[in-house]
């Protein structure tokens, strides 16, 4: 799977930013859990990782990613990848996001 169409993956992280952190108040994409996002046509492929191994949150966080991936009619399949390499840190944080706080 490949990122394919450019508009479609922008889509795809612009909806991911409705999904927040509970315990951090950010959003994922600004916070950098949202490692990629692979479109094939209809299929996406998200990679996200969590702030730490056994992240109380994770589960939370998939249904999450998965109920805002239901809401794009072009998508008909998604899958949703935990990855752990390279490990998150606080480096990975939108600094955008950081001066506005």
């Amino acid at each position: 799977m490949e990122n394919l169409d450019p508009l479609f993956r922008k889509k795809i992280a612009d909806r991911l930013k409705l999904v927040l952190d509970p315990e951090v108040g950010l959003n994922i994409v600004d916070l950098g859990l949202v490692y990629d996002i692979f479109c094939e046509e209809n299929a996406v492929k998200i990679h996200v990782t969590m702030t730490t191994m056994g992240c109380p949150m994770t589960r939370y966080i998939r249904m999450s990613i998965e109920n805002v991936l239901s809401k794009i009619p072009e998508i008909e399949q998604s899958e949703i990848e935990i990855v752990w390499s390279s490990a998150w840190s606080p480096k990975m944080i939108n600094p955008k996001v950081m001066a506005r706080r």
